[in-house]
């Protein structure tokens, strides 16, 4: 992973060259770890920008491919963390010749596609995990973009006396001596029902994470806006009406080329990759698809000493009939405890999955033979790994049809219920407010809180605006 930060001041807080650059040498600072191979930076007077990165090199490992990177035809600048799969493809839309391309680097191959076509058609084209700041000297219009899924982070922050700030990390908004770090109320609350801060909301008052598949737009003027390029419901309903026609031996196959044609791709790379393998039904067939196709990696597994709890035996056995290259450590109570400081530190934000622990240890001890490693995050969503998402969905088909005024009622009524000391009837509110929901949204948060809104515990008006927003 790499990190950038950056400021688009106002004319009037622009405070001189000198300021700026210790402004971004302690925002770059705060991000050194994301990329530790290289620093650089970018300040324009006359556009009042300043730009700072910190390079984690994957590809191309020159200093040629350093960011931040200026277009050919010098109207455009780009800071981008993350990587493009299809990069190769998009360079033939500037030019099939090898000698055109100053570097082997995707950043080069994204900047030169939004010099040509524009940055909004650009994203569009890009199948990867990104996030990316460009701005334009010719329309002086700073632009930000997040993929499709989120997968790396971007914050922003506007501050109508001073300017646009945005960062990788939280951290690097910190170190701004003006920057006010006040918890946002909403973004807590959400926490205690969600275990994490959802987007767009940030833990800090005011600053917020750019929405996944969103695209930011900060015109001179102080103008903010934000549209959308891809939506994850939307692409769900347009390609639930391209159903698939084939057989069900077909439809293996077919899955089976998309996730060899994903798991090479994320294979690109001039340095060493492994994969996180738990022995789970996701990771396996990540390795198995590698295997497929000839290609063998390290692997990584964590286990622990509570054989209850110890889970490293699946993952050994897949390594063994796949004949990886297979690492394996064991974490024990103490290891966790001396790690915790360190692992509150890496995150931004509050963050309740205890899953973090082994995975956080686990990327430290991959660390010193990889510099990038693939798992298999995010299959249970994509498959419907599990069964909730099945009964949520027969539920919702049971209640969607049930008039609003009567779900208005139960909406009441299980508030009046679920406070009731008597314990029948304060579980009976629990059930009479399943059948309140008017959304199949609003279903799922209900499913997925680790605390529901009758339980008092935070300011319902606070989740009811959120769900209204987001729904």
């Amino acid at each position: 992973m790499c990190g950038f930060s950056g400021m688009l001041l106002n004319e009037r807080s622009w405070e001189g060259k000198r300021v700026v650059h210790q402004y971004l040498e302690d925002m770059a600072r705060a991000v050194f770890h994301r990329g530790p191979d290289d620093h650089s930076k970018l300040i324009r007077e006359k556009d009042y920008l300043g730009v700072s990165f910190q390079r984690l090199s994957i590809l191309d490992l020159s200093r040629s491919a350093r960011q931040p990177m200026l277009s050919r035809c010098k109207e455009w600048m780009i800071v981008y963390n993350g990587e493009v799969y299809n990069f190769n493809d998009l360079k033939k839309n500037i030019s099939y010749k090898s000698d055109y391309w100053l570097t082997n680097s995707d950043t080069e191959v994204i900047l030169e596609n939004i010099s040509k076509f524009g940055f909004s058609k650009s994203i569009s084209m890009l199948n990867g995990m990104f996030a990316i700041a460009a701005y334009s000297f010719k329309t002086k219009t700073l632009w930000l973009a997040r993929d499709k899924f989120g997968e790396k982070p971007l914050y922003y922050w506007q501050d109508k006396k001073k300017g646009f700030f945005f960062s990788s990390e939280l951290k690097s908004l910190y170190r701004l001596p003006f920057y006010k770090k006040e918890i946002s109320g909403e973004a807590f609350t959400n926490y205690l029902r969600f275990g994490y801060v959802p987007d767009p909301l940030s833990i800090i008052e005011n600053t917020y994470k750019l929405m996944p598949g969103a695209i930011l737009k900060y015109s001179e003027n102080q103008e903010l806006k934000i549209s959308k390029y891809w939506d994850s419901v939307e692409e769900f309903k347009a390609s639930n009406e391209k159903k698939f026609t084939g057989s069900y031996k077909e439809a293996i196959e077919e899955v089976k080329e998309r996730i060899d044609y994903s798991c090479k791709n994320r294979l690109i790379s001039d340095v060493p990759v492994g994969a996180f393998l738990s022995g789970g039904i996701d990771s396996s067939n990540l390795v198995y698809s590698l295997s497929r196709q000839k290609i063998n990696i390290e692997t990584f597994s964590v286990g622990f000493h509570d054989k209850r709890t110890n889970e490293l035996g699946y993952a050994n056995q897949i390594a063994k009939d796949l004949v990886t290259r297979h690492n394996e450590i064991f974490i024990d109570e103490d290891e966790c405890i001396n790690e915790i400081y360190n692992i509150v530190e890496s995150y931004d934000e509050p963050f309740s999955d205890p899953s973090l622990i082994p995975t956080f240890l686990l990327s430290k001890h991959a660390r010193k033979k990889v510099t990038v490693a693939i798992s298999g995050d995010g299959a249970d969503e994509l498959f419907g790994g599990y069964p909730r998402y099945n009964k949520i969905s027969q539920y919702w088909d049971n209640i969607k049809g049930h008039p609003i005024f009567l779900k208005n009622l139960f909406y009441k009524l299980s508030f009046k219920s679920s406070s009731s000391r008597i314990r029948i009837l304060a579980s009976l509110g629990k059930k009479i407010r399943k059948l309140s929901h008017k959304n199949l949204a609003q279903l799922y948060n209900d499913e997925m809180s680790r605390w529901r809104p009758d339980e008092g515990l935070y300011k319902l008006s606070e989740i009811d605006s959120f769900e209204d927003e987001n729904s």
